[in-house]
């Protein structure tokens, strides 16, 4: 029971750090991640918060899930509901509500790259901490996961084929909606590229870290290490 506890903390943890690295990225004016960057798209045509746009994107995942699975969905996987709401209420609260990053505007071309790479590590060290804190998957990875499995498909190629969509969309709506580039820039296809390479290095690191935490609320399992 403990270590469940533990690991729902990390998980909120991962999810908190997500959160984070959104707003860095959406704040940099460099673009966003392909999926987030979407939602800030139609927040913009809509005029709604992108966070909650997430939150209606994340929550149509979980639906899917259900449709597909049926009673075959797994009780722990409504943690996915809780996960969805809290992620898209706290990009919401550093981007529009925190004082210090609600009216933020980079001072130059410099500083939107820092915040952009600095988004991307904050993003992929909270995405290998929900991985390696082995609760529950993000809610469009477990919807894609599902799809790849009833299609028989490989599920990096479909997450992939996600992000593409993503950035399609993104662009017909800026044209057609004659809104800036801000949110599909040159940051959204770096992301492409380092958040996978680098969770080559932040999931093995935070399987360590979780795998100590776990050793500290166990004696026995400290004693053991020792022997």
């Amino acid at each position: 029971m403990r270590k469940q506890m533990l690991n729902f903390m990390w998980l909120l943890i991962g999810v908190s750090l997500i959160s984070i690295g959104i707003a860095l990225m959406n704040k940099s004016g460099l673009g966003q991640t392909a999926y987030s960057g979407l939602a800030t798209t139609i927040g913009l045509v809509t005029h709604i918060k992108s966070g909650t746009v997430l939150i209606i994107f994340n929550m149509s995942c979980v639906i899917g899930q259900i449709v597909f699975l049926g009673k075959a969905f797994h009780k722990l996987q409504w943690l996915q509901v809780i996960v969805a709401y809290l992620s898209g209420l706290m990009v919401n609260f550093w981007i529009y509500d925190f004082s210090l990053t609600s009216t933020y505007i980079p001072g130059n071309y410099l500083t939107q790259w820092v915040l952009t790479i600095l988004g991307i590590i904050v993003i992929s060290i909270g995405v290998a901490i929900v991985m390696a804190s082995e609760t529950i998957k993000m809610p469009l990875e477990a919807f894609v996961l599902v799809i790849s499995e009833r299609i028989k498909r490989p599920f990096a190629q479909l997450r992939t084929l996600v992000d593409v969509i993503s950035i399609i969309l993104g662009l017909f709506l800026i044209l057609i909606f004659h809104l800036g580039f801000e949110t599909l820039r040159e940051g959204t296809w770096i992301s492409l590229v380092l958040l996978g390479s680098s969770m080559g290095i932040t999931f093995p690191l935070a399987q360590k870290v979780l795998s100590l935490s776990h050793r500290m609320l166990d004696p026995q399992d400290i004693q053991g290490a020792h022997k």
